[in-house]
């Protein structure tokens, strides 16, 4: 990632030298803001995939924990399986959100769903109104 914005930065630079050494010319200008927007789009993906990616690794913990938990015994205390129960139905409830939210996608592969949700940051970036 910080490769990518060294890459970034040294290109924007080098861009806005081209501009400067030639403020009238208007293709060095049209083709600069063409590689920004390059540019900007390979970021967003680079972006995207970095919070998918941290975004998966904290419901994994998430789901690891709540399921210790519900498996774990409560020592102790009077009313250890209504908290059993209650840990259980909470458990049950996260699988369900899961899964209605994951059930008109399942056809689809993941690359799929990125592709379809890089297009739609595209879109709201050119205008377009949220879904």
């Amino acid at each position: 990632m910080a490769k990518h914005a060294e890459k970034v930065e040294k290109l924007s630079e080098e861009l806005e030298r081209k501009v400067a050494a030639d403020p009238d010319n208007e293709e060095v200008i049209l083709e600069s803001l063409q590689a920004k927007e390059a540019l900007e789009k390979e970021s967003m993906v680079l972006m995207l995939q970095f919070m998918w990616a941290i975004n998966d690794v904290d419901i994994r913990q998430t789901l690891k924990n709540v399921v210790a938990m519900v498996l774990k015994e409560p020592k102790g205390v009077a009313n250890a399986a209504e908290i059993s129960m209650n840990r259980a139905a909470g458990l049950l409830e996260m699988g369900n959100i899961f899964a209605d939210a994951s059930a008109p996608d399942a056809m689809r592969t993941k690359s799929m769903q990125f592709q379809e949700a890089l297009q739609r940051m595209d879109d709201l970036q050119r205008g377009a109104k949220p879904e």
